[in-house]
């Protein structure tokens, strides 16, 4: 697998910083800091409370470089409270240098309360919340706050399994694209990010 170096600043050079329409504040992440969980001390990417918007930053990295089908992706991530870390993945961005905005995307999300998938597409009619989300996967169990868990997502040909917690959970869908590029959010309340990596097929 590929895995990205989060202590190393330059692995920012290998992604975009991506943002959704409903998106409040821009923002990077900081360097990566040491922080304390359950199992022990990591370095890691997280989010940070911004009285601005009177709640916890959304930071969403998207490579720069697109996959296929055969493609595995993994994350090593932890949360707090309303803290929801995610796979996102898409083959519809717009904008320029280092900054792009999502159009149709999937994320494929852990939570206190089990394992999401949603399809979210961007609705300008909707001023209060300009974005579409359709759930295309629910699994309900409890998971641990502060603590790491692995997730794996498993690209097929309009399939993507997601792996977790020693469960395995196969969704399908038209609008799955072809090729895409891959990446992890910080979304909802706290998250921590220690590892991100890919692998592609032989």
């Amino acid at each position: 697998m590929a895995k990205a170096d989060i202590q190393n600043a330059l692995f920012e050079k290998d992604f975009y910083y991506a943002y959704s329409p409903h998106t409040l504040e821009k923002k990077a992440f900081a360097p990566a800091e040491k922080r304390s969980f359950t199992d022990g001390e990591y370095f890691c990417l997280d989010n940070k409370f911004n009285e601005n918007i009177n709640g916890f930053d959304y930071i969403s990295l998207l490579s720069r470089k697109k996959y296929t089908a055969g493609t595995k992706v993994r994350i090593k991530c932890a949360f707090k409270g309303y803290g929801a870390p995610l796979i996102v993945f898409t083959d519809d961005i717009t904008g320029e240098g280092d900054f792009v905005r999502y159009g149709l995307h999937f994320e494929a999300v852990i939570h206190k309360g089990g394992v999401n998938m949603w399809h979210i597409v961007p609705f300008p009619e909707n001023t209060a919340r300009p974005i579409k989300s359709t759930n295309i996967l629910s699994e309900k169990f409890p998971l641990p706050e502060n603590t790491l868990i692995d997730m794996t997502l498993c690209f097929g040909k309009k399939t993507v399994t997601v792996m977790t917690c020693g469960k395995s959970f196969e969704v399908s869908n038209e609008d799955f694209p072809e090729s895409f590029h891959v990446g992890f959010t910080a979304c909802e309340g706290y998250c921590a990010f220690t590892e991100f990596e890919t692998e592609e097929p032989q």
